[in-house]
């Protein structure tokens, strides 16, 4: 996802100097889309990946 928005973001800079407004508009709101997907992807694997550690146990109790 970042990526498309990437590729989205770099087209419509390229579209600023040929393009009409509205594409310009529609290409900068698809990046801007595509590029929150993204950045929202990788913040669930990160928050996936803290909660999956082995060493911790979930509820707070510990063997003693």
């Amino acid at each position: 996802m970042t990526i498309a928005g990437c590729v989205a973001f770099v087209s419509t800079l390229l579209s600023l100097f040929f393009a009409d407004l509205g594409v310009i508009l529609f290409l900068a709101g698809t990046s801007l889309g595509f590029l929150l997907v993204g950045f929202q992807q990788q913040v669930d694997a990160l928050a996936a990946s803290s909660d999956d550690s082995p060493g911790e146990e979930s509820d707070g109790e510990q063997d003693t």
